[in-house]
């Protein structure tokens, strides 16, 4: 059974709201509803009634309840010791990275760290969140790269920064909107906005942009997949407001990328929580640390 579904169907019970548990779990509202129906559906049986306004358990939730809260404690208290056992072996490395990496310098400092060291171990895995949230880090390994908001910085991390990002506007080259360096938010906010979608984290912040340039889209077009945005703006289909180095760092983007002059201080950076790790997290770390530090 997926823990995913689990820990939705928990939160939901616990906190009685859509809304509240969209903001948890970092998705949609509309995520939400329809990731219930699909668990409700594979189980064969209504886990919330959906005849009254407020989120009211069936008889089958009720009984599913306690046994879920359970199961998930269990699930935290493995997860919690199988981090201790990969942190004892001296060679293990776990990394987390945001989808785009490859298009990045860092992707090669971190290779060229792991050439020089053929004993290290690492394993790789990429997160749906392109933004880190110190708040909901539940599973930070042992290093990230990843972007951040600047003024959403933990005391309980460090940090070593790598670039600065920030969102632009993006249009096909050959459209009608082609070679318009004065290009802005207004003059295109009736064309459907292809953006990422809430589960990355950079949903609200592109909707902040907006609002700080006066701008109100006609239609947002939310999506999980960066290349999915730039093939509907190729395509004609809209326009699309992503992270800059998303767009130029990626090879064959082939679209035309316009800066936007209110806009919101992003970083990218490695990250990692503060205390004990493997000897071969602290070794990158160092190695990073005289990579872009001294």
């Amino acid at each position: 059974m997926d823990i995913q579904n689990l820990t939705l169907f928990a939160t939901l019970a616990k906190t009685k709201s859509y809304p509240e548990t969209a903001a948890q779990l970092q998705m949609s509202v509309t995520a939400v509803r329809e990731q219930m129906r699909e668990f409700e559906d594979q189980l064969g049986a209504p886990l919330f009634e959906r005849e009254v306004e407020a989120v009211r358990l069936t008889g089958s939730g009720q009984a599913l309840y306690p046994a879920v809260q359970r199961l998930l404690v269990d699930y935290q208290r493995v997860e919690k010791q199988m981090h201790r056992l990969r942190n004892q072996r001296d060679h293990e490395l776990y990394l987390i990275t945001i989808p785009t990496m490859l298009n990045y310098a860092a992707f090669d400092r971190v290779t060229h760290f792991l050439r020089e060291h053929p004993v290290v171990n690492a394993r790789f895995r990429e997160t749906t969140k392109h933004i880190f949230n110190p708040q909901n880090a539940t599973d930070p390994g042992d290093i990230m790269f990843t972007r951040i908001f600047k003024d959403c910085k933990d005391d309980r991390f460090e940090y070593i920064p790598v670039d600065d990002d920030e969102y632009v506007l993006i249009t096909a080259k050959d459209g009608q909107w082609a070679h318009r360096p004065d290009l802005t938010l207004k003059d295109v906010q009736d064309e459907p906005l292809y953006t990422l979608d809430q589960a990355t984290g950079l949903y609200d912040g592109a909707l902040k942009v907006c609002a700080q340039n006066g701008v109100q889209p006609r239609e947002i077009r939310p999506q999980h997949r960066v290349d999915l945005i730039l093939q509907a703006v190729r395509n004609g289909e809209g326009v699309g407001l992503l992270m800059r180095k998303s767009v130029v760092n990626r090879p064959n983007a082939d679209v035309q990328v316009v800066s936007i002059p209110r806009n919101i201080a992003l970083g990218l950076c490695f990250i990692r929580p503060i205390g004990e790790h493997t000897a071969a997290a602290d070794d990158l770390w160092q190695f990073l640390k005289r990579q872009y530090q001294e």
